[in-house]
């Protein structure tokens, strides 16, 4: 998962813009899957202030095939009169992303500091993580 982590922020917004939450939001609360448009239409209705820059279906739909690609989504389509269309639902809760995020991040690090981790978190809280 290629992340960019701003500490400043609370939450999952450290790793994801607002527009993004508010997406993976709306396909957690559905008690269904739900397509693209229907993602796009709720994360600007519902969620976006009147003064920010407009979301593109374009960008819901090419964030929602990225969560897709890295497990946080699943993907069913089902025939409409344009050829197909792709309904998203959850693989993954927000505890779980927050999991995969830190999972993330510490492998990152392992990578470039291997070792580091191990003496910076406790033993207990590093065999959680390796267990992801």
């Amino acid at each position: 998962m290629v992340l960019v982590i701003d500490p400043a922020q609370t939450g999952l917004l450290k790793a994801f813009k607002p527009w993004e939450l508010h997406a993976l939001n709306v396909v957690w609360e559905s008690e269904d899957p739900v397509g693209s448009r229907d993602v796009h239409v709720e994360t600007t209705e519902r969620y976006l202030k009147t003064d920010e820059k407009p979301i593109s279906r374009a960008s819901i739909i090419n964030f929602l095939n990225d969560m897709v690609t890295e497990g946080v989504l699943g993907i069913e389509y089902e025939a409409c009169k344009g050829g197909q269309r792709g309904l998203y639902y959850p693989l993954v809760n927000s505890d779980e992303l927050i999991g995969m995020l830190i999972k993330s991040v510490v492998d990152s690090f392992n990578r470039d500091y291997p070792g580091i981790i191990t003496l910076t978190v406790k033993p207990e809280i590093l065999e959680a993580i390796q267990r992801g």
